[in-house]
């Protein structure tokens, strides 16, 4: 299969959008069985928190909406926050967040049966 078929499996006539892990996962098992290694790594409790705060981050980023800002601040467990910038830019957040994606990342490397 090419890589352009594969893109329009996953994405279609849009672009590739997800809601948080749960979302991503729903999107996942759309083209993969269950059980698959892809699928597992991602369903690995370990990366919960980094991809449902950095899909909620984004989202308010990119949306600047009453519902996006109220789902990242869910996702931050706070109740306030002026921009996903400026929370992110605080305490290493998003050093925090980029290691853990990284380190699935390095997971799916690892696993992938080229």
């Amino acid at each position: 299969m090419s890589v352009a078929v594969c893109e329009y499996l996953i994405c279609g006539d849009g672009y590739f959008d997800f809601s948080g892990r749960s979302g991503l996962i729903r999107t996942i098992k759309k083209v993969v069985p269950d059980g698959n290694w892809f699928l597992n790594i991602v369903r690995d409790a370990t990366y919960t928190d980094a991809l449902d705060k950095l899909s909620a981050l984004r989202n308010f980023a990119a949306h600047d909406s009453a519902v996006s800002k109220k789902r990242a601040l869910e996702s931050i467990d706070q109740e306030r926050m002026s921009s996903s910038g400026a929370w992110l830019k605080k305490q290493n957040r998003l050093d925090t967040i980029c290691a853990s994606l990284k380190t699935m990342a390095q997971q799916i490397e690892a696993a992938a049966p080229y």
